[in-house]
């Protein structure tokens, strides 16, 4: 059986032979999205304060936004709420800031941190809110709604769900919230 050390050694030699195979990479659009892979195996291993400071490296905005929302969900994961907080303001771009401050209140409310989340949903479909793109925008609440679910706030979400616009992710975020009462539901039988 590989012990806990050796195991920590093989994941931090994949994670460095992976950035130097990522810096290589000529093309800025495939690095960036190499890169921001690499960082995000380096949040899910624990690494917050490395996976920070590499994804400040990736020069699309797009990956470092995607990058440093998972990063701050995977410190909320650890409940590193503040430090998460932190990392979701570092975002420029709504849609990836509302995502990540939703996945740090589903992680909130898992802790049982009721209001904290509700504030925090409350701070993403703020933030949502400053979308212009209408499909964007319709995905982004989306996807605060199913949250929020996840998260037992089933009243909130689906007044938020009521709100989109468009018909599709409107039906897509009742679906999705349907699907969060219904395995609540198995989990209290």
């Amino acid at each position: 059986m590989v012990k806990d050390s050796q195991f920590n050694q093989v994941i931090q030699t994949a994670i460095e032979i992976a950035i130097k195979a990522a810096i290589e990479i000529n093309d800025e659009e495939w690095r960036s999205e190499a890169l921001a892979e690499v960082i995000i195996a380096m949040a899910e291993a624990g690494q917050f304060n490395q996976a920070m400071q590499m994804a400040k490296t990736i020069e699309k905005e797009e990956q470092r936004s995607w990058a440093l929302k998972e990063i701050s969900i995977a410190m909320a994961k650890a409940s590193q709420f503040d430090q998460a907080m932190q990392a979701a303001k570092m975002i420029e771009d709504g849609f990836w800031r509302s995502s990540a401050l939703a996945g740090i209140a589903e992680a909130m409310a898992k802790e049982k941190l009721t209001k904290e989340a509700t504030r925090v949903f409350e701070q993403a479909m703020q933030v949502a809110r400053t979308i212009e793109e209408q499909e964007e925008l319709s995905l982004t609440i989306e996807e605060i709604t199913i949250a929020m679910a996840k998260a037992r706030q089933f009243e909130q979400a689906m007044q938020a769900a009521n709100a989109i616009e468009d018909a599709f992710w409107r039906s897509r975020a009742l679906a999705g919230i349907a699907e969060a009462m219904a395995k609540e539901k198995l989990t209290k039988e």
